[in-house]
């Protein structure tokens, strides 16, 4: 009895030691995975989704729309003279201006809204459920607290950013191509004005 009772006591024992382990090892795979998935879709700089990720979420959405007969919109956005901080405060200094511009875009938009580094200093915003006037409010909301918002260099200067922004609606003839074409030019429109200002193209 007694040697029967310590059998089972050890292979309860080893059977613990197991399951600690496997259990251990596959928590420990499941955060690689996510380590990888989150470098895979996410920018460095910005800390936002890449553009690959963004433009996969965002076709995901276009099809949800156009199942669902949701309306879509899309903010094309661009940090203003950013070539010219970078030439007289340095890369870091731009990098930074980058990054407050990220965050804004975060704290400023819903939760459920998708936001990706487009280019170098372009960010897409994608709005679920969101037609062309509630889009512009959003785009007009974002413009303000972005210049009213100030950075400082290393070398102690005080820099006022702005964005130039465009935007667009989904239609019932959109492809995702053909929706980005609209915000894009409506952008080209916004820098040819003077920049820092919102325009649409429908």
């Amino acid at each position: 009895v007694y040697i029967l009772i310590s059998a089972i006591a050890l292979i309860t024992l080893l059977l613990s030691v197991i399951f600690y382990i496997g259990k251990h090892f596959i928590t420990a795979l499941d955060e690689s995975e996510k380590k990888l998935v989150k470098l895979a879709t996410t920018d460095p700089l910005s800390g936002l989704l890449n553009r690959r990720e963004g433009i996969r979420r965002f076709q995901v959405e276009i099809s949800r729309s156009f199942r669902e007969k949701l309306p879509l919109s899309i903010l094309l956005i661009d940090i203003d003279f950013l070539k010219r901080v970078n030439d007289n405060f340095g890369h870091q200094t731009g990098d930074e201006a980058i990054g407050m511009v990220a965050d804004t875009l975060v704290t400023t938009l819903r939760d459920y809204d998708i936001v990706c580094r487009y280019g170098g200093e372009e960010y897409l915003v994608i709005l679920p459920a969101t037609g062309l006037a509630k889009a512009l409010e959003a785009a007009e909301r974002i413009r303000k607290v972005v210049e009213d918002e100030v950075i400082q260099s290393r070398t102690g200067d005080q820099i006022n950013l702005t964005v130039s922004c465009g935007v667009a609606s989904l239609q019932t003839t959109d492809s995702l191509d053909s929706l980005v074409y609209r915000a894009d030019n409506a952008l080209y429109i916004a820098k040819e004005e003077g920049r820092n200002q919102v325009q649409s193209l429908e």
